[in-house]
């Protein structure tokens, strides 16, 4: 774990015969140039993160690292020279190899493309934080398969489209959607299974249909923010709710 230093330059090629390596936590450093193909090398690999560099370029094939866990790549966008430091292009449908993955974060980035139909392959995802790149499509039907899923950031993005891959994700407890374009209809049978929802924000989208009141029912919601969308209808007669302590319908 190097993290937080004043380390430079980019990571040297030496690195790849280091195939013991199982945690390489280089993250909040000056790291700079493209992230390099021989990382797939280090097949011992279970954690890794490069996050808040100024890494630029496109995303490696890491597909030999089929034993990785966690992998954090986010924020490398430097907002304070004109070099063009970000990583950009899409994310990879050969990750989806990496099948033992539970944390997935590429937020802060200039990623484009739409999220590959793999992702359904990381079955073990917990964590999925896409927040804040150039992102769009709509969301493909095999993210139903990430049944463990909690956290889904995709906020900031370009994403369309309804919402009916989430239906089924039971344990999903942080949504962040807001500032896309999603436009579907937000019924009933949406919240159905969504049990442990905590956090909800689809706020500045285009969501349609009535308020659910199933939401109040929700027993660890605590956040609700759906400002900014095309809902209609009268509001519900709210049920007795302990949890929830943010609530935005304005716009």
């Amino acid at each position: 774990n190097l993290s937080t230093n004043y380390i430079y330059n980019s990571l040297p090629p030496e690195m790849s015969s280091l195939t013991n390596l199982e945690i390489v936590l280089l993250g909040s450093n000056n790291l700079s140039g493209t992230i390099p193909e021989w990382l797939a090398y280090l097949t011992n690999l279970k954690q890794l993160s490069l996050a808040s560099n100024r890494f630029r370029g496109t995303l490696p094939d890491l597909q030999g690292l089929s034993e990785l866990t966690h992998l954090n790549l986010s924020n490398n966008v430097n907002n304070m020279d004109d070099n063009g430091d970000a990583l950009t292009g899409t994310i990879p449908e050969s990750w989806g190899v990496m099948q033992k993955l539970e944390g997935l974060v590429l937020s802060f980035n200039k990623l484009t493309g739409s999220i590959p139909q793999r992702i359904g392959d990381l079955t073990n995802l917990r964590a999925l934080k896409l927040s804040g790149n150039s992102l769009e499509g709509s969301l493909p039907a095999s993210l139903a398969n990430c049944r463990h899923l909690r956290d889904l950031f995709l906020d900031d993005n370009r994403f369309v489209g309804g919402l009916d891959p989430l239906q089924n994700l039971q344990t999903l407890a942080n949504v962040l959607l807001q500032e896309n374009s999603f436009d579907g209809v937000l019924a009933t049978t949406f919240l159905e299974f969504l049990d442990d929802l905590e956090v909800f924000d689809a706020s500045n989208n285009k969501l349609r249909g009535t308020l659910p009141v199933e939401f109040f029912q929700k027993e660890w919601l605590r956040v609700l923010d759906l400002n900014g969308n095309d809902l209609d209808g009268a509001l519900p007669d709210f049920p007795e709710n302990f949890s929830l302590i943010h609530l935005a319908l304005q716009n």
